[in-house]
């Protein structure tokens, strides 16, 4: 296996982050239906999947990390330490911002993401909502915002948003007569296989598309599984089977089963006993105990390792996870795992399975909400080209013809959507800036996973750190 570009320092915050992370309207219905795509961004080899929203009057773009393991928008304010590259949302600058006079706080593992809430116009993917609230952010520790990304977009259900507001993405979908399908779908890339020292630590990092799914990013049919606790705010899958290399391993069953279907973590959480089974069947692997790697597992780099996980029922297929993604880190010989425990650190929240970008770069996931549903799909031979492409970052304009959303203190709805716009379908394929496409067909049907909107003790996803850094020496915290 090629080496990776990370340290144990990394794997220890994309754990600690996961941990504190799950500690735990009728409308104006509109002739015209629309999908939406945005080129995402791959940054620090794999570490964080971005995608461009544009805030404001005028709009000021920025680059947020997109996260359907939470449901908050915030981006950075005033941040007088924040990283060159990361653009910062001045409220004076907006003719538009109103501020909501509320503080805003979500807790990392490395420490509170903090500030006061407001509402403004945002955009994202040829849609815009008027009054959408967010967080001006204005306090991070170290290493939670890495350049180019300004904040995080969650694309979770409402019941989980600290901030007690609506997801952008379950506004445009429970609002009748705005998108061709109540859904969104992500196909993310993978560059932990490039064995270019230097290829730069941002790159193309895959498609988001709203409204609709690309029929070029993926073969076959999309097999859908339905979320088995809408209440719990997640994107929630039931693990049914898995296996290693070939071999079947016993899973539980019940809600001890159950899986939150993450892009904002980067590996894999497993229960304990699950971990153990999978380990067995890897020669001379051992797990971590002590130390930054704590909950990890070690092992010969000589070793491949596939896994493959069935959602659902007995009868649903079964999607394997590269033994490339199978690994976070890499030093000497020894291989550190990216599937890791929780641990006695789990307070409860966290759903027993976590499988984040460690899974997702191996299918094309959709997330739907009615009904409320995960489904996923192979890779075509197009998507799967993408891999390891160096280039530059996407980037986009403000779309100038817009579905636009208002949302009145009253809870009334009015849409306003063109009868052109600019862009191609979604479903012919994404185009390298965001776009949109108007249709008069399509599914109409319309509502969301969870129609209640309820504060929570809800985390952000993890922050990158730099994996530019030599690996240090983990021989003594691995023996």
């Amino acid at each position: 296996m090629s080496a990776l570009h990370r340290t144990p320092e990394w794997i220890e915050k994309t754990r600690l982050a996961t941990q504190t992370k799950y500690k735990v309207q009728t409308g104006e219905t509109q002739e015209k239906r629309s999908s939406g795509t945005n080129q995402l961004t791959n940054a620090e080899f794999d570490s964080l999947y971005l995608g461009q929203i544009f805030v404001g009057t005028p709009p000021a773009p920025f680059y947020v990390q997109l996260d359907t393991g939470s449901s908050d928008l915030w981006v950075a304010s005033q941040l007088p330490d924040a990283p060159s590259g990361s653009a910062l949302f001045n409220p004076s600058s907006s003719s538009s911002f109103t501020d909501l006079n509320s503080q805003f706080q979500i807790t990392y593992g490395s420490g509170p993401v903090s500030g006061t809430l407001g509402s403004d116009v945002v955009q994202f993917a040829s849609f815009e909502l008027t009054n959408q609230t967010f967080g001006l952010v204005n306090q991070v520790n170290q290493n939670q915002i890495v350049a180019p990304m300004s904040g995080i977009m969650g694309l979770a259900f409402a019941t989980i948003s600290a901030s007690n507001s609506t997801p952008f993405w379950q506004t445009l979908a429970q609002t009748s007569g705005v998108l061709d399908s109540p859904l969104f779908a992500i196909q993310i890339t993978r560059f932990t296989n490039d064995t270019n020292q230097n290829a730069a630590l941002v790159q193309p990092g895959g498609s988001f598309t709203i409204g609709a799914t690309d029929a070029t990013l993926f073969t076959g049919n999309i097999d859908y599984q339905d979320i088995p606790d809408v209440d719990s705010g997640f994107w929630l899958q039931e693990v049914n089977a898995m296996t290693v290399n070939g071999k079947a391993i016993t899973v539980p069953t019940g809600n001890s089963a159950f899986a939150a279907i993450d892009s904002g973590t980067t590996g894999a959480v497993l229960p304990d006993n699950v971990l153990a089974a999978i380990f067995a069947e890897v020669p001379e692997s051992q797990l971590i105990q002590t130390g930054q790697l704590a909950g990890h597992y070690a092992f010969s780099c000589d070793t491949e390792v596939t896994v493959t996980v069935q959602f659902g029922s007995s009868s649903a297929p079964s999607w394997s996870i590269s033994p490339t993604d199978f690994i976070a880190g890499e030093q000497q010989g020894l291989c550190i795992s990216s599937f890791f425990s929780l641990g006695t650190t789990n307070t409860g929240l966290a759903p027993p399975f976590i499988f984040g970008d460690t899974f997702l770069k191996n299918v094309y996931s959709v997330y739907r909400a009615t009904p409320p549903s995960v489904g996923f799909a192979q890779l075509s031979e197009k998507a799967l080209a993408l891999n390891g492409v160096e280039g530059p970052a996407p980037s986009a304009s403000a779309p100038d013809s817009s579905v636009t959303i208002s949302i009145g203190n009253s809870g009334s709805v009015s849409v306003n959507a063109p009868l052109t716009t600019a862009g191609s379908s979604a479903s012919s394929g994404a185009s390298p800036t965001n776009s949109a496409s108007s249709s008069g067909s399509g599914g109409g049907s319309s509502g969301s996973g969870s129609g209640s909107t309820s504060s929570a003790d809800k985390v952000g996803v993890l922050s990158a750190v730099s994996l530019m850094s030599s690996i240090l020496s983990t021989c003594v915290v691995l023996l």
